[in-house]
């Protein structure tokens, strides 16, 4: 085995990145330059090498400068590497002696493994990835809502035929309303107007449903560091040269995700977020895309062994007597069940994934930040 640690583009691991089951941009030496733009954070890329030198497992860690000259790794949908593999002993040791080097409190990873792949029973998958990670010292993280628990997959292999056929009686009645109301989509990457037009839908949904939004230098960076490689899109729905929806879609190997999204208060009859996710899907297929990720969805509740109903949040279970309770609890207080709601009326295929988790180096200033509140970590 061989440690190499890159800092600019390298072909095999893109393909590496690109063509695992855990593939995701995050992970990718493009977004760790994007990150390297926003000020206190840099990036470290270690990549695990076979006999044959080729790459076998990877990481893509972000350093974030905070408080008092203090910093934490996370290696966001990271790392990546299959489960039962020796080589993952190898990595985490790599990503300690990082952590050593910056003095970092702590680190995070958050790798995208799907649960149903582990085992079909989700409470028993759960255990096994919470004892792999737990011989290297990670923990469920008590903060969980730094990337989704769960994802909503659709299947654009299918044809456009199929796969609206697939989607629920709701969603498609709501894509021919829009084209009847004459909903039009537009698509750019237009530093200038459309970017200060998404930025506007998307700060406004933040504020009506009390979501996170990053500045407009943030998502200016990422769209001029991904429109490099034609990696980036804005999609928007307008009605008259009114803007009424927009969505930053990312396209990374097979993939097609919707990263980030907004909509207006003004004219919601026009039903335009169903059309201009419509138009996205067939964008996506043009370019060959097999995957759109919706990302984050509300959890569904799964049974234990003593047929308790639970509802898996990260750091912790919830316990319920019925289905119908945990179901109950995840459509009227979870943050994502307005946009499940929507999201799913596309059909699709649900995806979970383990949460993220941490290790800490420096018990003392990790519980000063945590318990003091002063950073979201």
């Amino acid at each position: 085995m061989k440690i190499i640690y890159l800092d600019k583009e390298n072909e095999d691991y893109e393909n590496f990145i690109k063509n695992h089951l855990c593939c995701s941009i995050n992970q990718s030496l493009i977004w760790g330059k994007f990150q390297e733009k926003i000020p206190g954070r840099k990036f470290y890329c270690i990549a695990i090498l076979n006999d044959q030198d080729k790459i076998v497992a990877s990481a893509l860690l972000i350093k974030y400068q905070i408080a008092f000259k203090k910093n934490y790794l996370y290696s966001v949908f990271g790392p990546v590497y299959n489960i039962g593999s020796p080589t993952s002993n190898i990595l985490f040791k790599e990503i300690d002696k990082i952590a050593q080097k910056e003095k970092s409190i702590s680190c995070k990873i958050g790798p995208i493994i799907p649960l149903e792949l582990i085992d079909k029973n989700i409470s028993k998958a759960l255990q096994i990835l919470k004892d792999h990670f737990k011989k290297n010292k990670f923990y469920p993280s008590y903060i969980q809502t730094q990337q989704p628990l769960n994802s909503l997959i659709l299947n654009l292999t299918q044809t456009q035929e199929e796969i609206f056929n697939q989607m629920k009686h709701k969603g498609r009645y709501n894509i021919r309303l829009a084209q009847k109301r004459g909903v039009k989509i537009f698509s750019s990457v237009d530093l200038e107007n459309d970017l200060n037009i998404f930025y506007n839908l998307i700060k406004e949904t933040s504020e009506r449903n009390n979501f996170f939004c990053y500045s407009k230098e943030y998502y200016k960076k990422l769209i001029e560091t991904l429109k490099e490689k034609d990696l980036v899109r804005i999609f928007i729905a307008k009605l008259n040269d009114q803007p009424l929806a927009a969505a930053m879609i990312i396209f990374f190997g097979s993939k097609a995700m919707y990263y980030y999204g907004g909509s207006s208060d003004k004219n919601r009859e026009a039903m335009a977020p169903y059309l201009l996710h419509w138009e996205i899907i067939k964008q996506a297929q043009k370019r060959g895309c097999k995957i759109y990720d919706f990302l984050g969805i509300i959890p569904e509740p799964y049974q234990n062994k003593k047929n308790e109903w639970q509802i898996y949040l990260g750091n912790k279970i919830l316990n319920f007597k019925t289905e119908n309770e945990a179901k109950k609890y995840c459509l009227e207080k979870h943050q994502f069940k307005g946009v499940t709601q929507f999201k799913e009326k596309f059909g699709g295929k649900r995806v979970n994934y383990p949460g993220i988790f941490e290790k800490i180096y420096h018990p003392f200033w990790y519980n000063f930040f945590k318990y003091g509140k002063m950073i979201k970590m």
